[in-house]
């Protein structure tokens, strides 16, 4: 896999590009694996049989959302 967040974004930007994304979709795209490379716990990349692909990752919670619920609630 990649070994640096440079690494990656180069990667997405060598397997968008020729599809012609559009800068913000491509500069998002970069954003996103940098993001999983960089702060995700785990993560990985399935390849699936028709030659697509589904990238995946695993975030900590921090029960932000479960909180505010209880909040609103009281």
């Amino acid at each position: 896999m990649w070994r640096s967040a440079t690494e990656a974004r180069r990667f997405v930007e060598d397997e968008l590009r020729p599809a012609g994304p559009g800068e913000d979709t491509l500069c998002h795209a970069q954003l996103l694996v940098t993001e999983l490379l960089t702060n995700a716990e785990g993560w990985g990349v399935d390849v699936r049989s028709d030659d697509g692909k589904i990238v995946w990752c695993e975030l900590a919670s921090t029960g932000l959302a479960r909180r505010q619920r209880a909040e609103r609630r009281a």
